[in-house]
């Protein structure tokens, strides 16, 4: 579907890119979480949607950068915001991202439960730190 919306711009005299694009963002948008999870090998990936926003953006982009031509170019549509997807590709923060909150949760509930007074007061005061920091 990029490849379609980068052809429109690109061949169709489009009168208001930005409106093309909000009109049509939730569909371009709408693979490119599985796509993610694949390319990552991360099948429990979450991604924000200016996330999903920008890594679209960027696929637009590179079609567009075949044929000569940036998003830049065409009034109005946003850029992508590379600062909230470029941690995503380092692969070790994916890795420590990589963790399932409702199986840790229990992990600790469980642990926590079974801690003596003196454990649990050596974890209160190591939980209170980290949270001021």
């Amino acid at each position: 579907m990029c490849e379609v919306f980068a052809t429109l711009l690109l061949f169709c005299e489009i009168s208001d890119p930005l409106k093309l694009w909000e009109s049509s963002s939730e569909f371009l948008c709408g693979n490119i979480l599985f796509q993610k999870q694949k390319f990552f090998n991360h099948p429990n990936l979450i991604l924000t949607q200016q996330q999903i926003h920008s890594y679209c953006l960027v696929e637009i982009e590179k079609i567009l950068n075949r044929l000569g031509k940036s998003i830049e170019d065409f009034e109005g549509i946003p850029l992508p915001d590379f600062e909230d997807i470029k941690h995503l590709d380092n692969r070790i923060i994916r890795e420590e991202l990589n963790y399932n909150a409702k199986t840790l949760k229990t992990e600790f509930d469980l642990s926590n439960s079974l801690l003596n007074s003196e454990q649990r007061q050596v974890l209160d005061l190591i939980l209170h730190v980290f949270i001021l920091i």
